[in-house]
């Protein structure tokens, strides 16, 4: 499990700048277990965030500086032939997912790294997709 890349979602980030202790507790705690990434995909939902409310200097500031810390992995060619697939299987089984979700989903899976998240709901129907779900958050 040591130096194992994990990829933080959205919600995970959002929770530990806002300095939610339960958000904290948990990311003090898997740093020391893991590598922490995000995906561009992330970085734009966590920018676009910030730019919409109040404080916006402040609040990018503060994110591009967490940012740095992390690895970011991008959407790329392979990964988009992933998330096609994604989008023709859930398609076939009835299902569908918010494109961004997908996109994430499928960077996740193209780097055979698990997506930790809040978002069970959503993510739990891309069978391929590992999850880490940090029940403790969710209380």
């Amino acid at each position: 499990m040591e130096n194992e890349r994990v990829i933080l979602d959205t919600n995970i980030i959002v929770g530990f700048l806002r300095g939610k202790s339960r958000y904290v507790h948990f990311m003090n705690n898997i740093e020391k277990q893991y590598r922490l990434s995000t995906t561009t995909i992330n970085t734009f939902e966590l920018l676009y965030g910030a730019y919409k409310f109040k404080m916006k200097e402040k609040n990018v500031l503060r994110l591009k500086r967490f940012l740095s810390q992390l690895e970011i992995l991008y959407f790329d060619l392979e990964s988009s032939e992933v998330a096609g697939k994604l989008v023709a299987e859930l398609s076939n089984r009835g299902l569908s997912l918010e494109i961004r979700d997908i996109f994430i989903a499928a960077i996740a899976i193209r780097n055979n790294a698990p997506l930790v998240t809040c978002n069970e709901k959503h993510f739990s129907r891309i069978d391929k997709l590992k999850l880490i779900i940090p029940y403790e958050l969710l209380k």
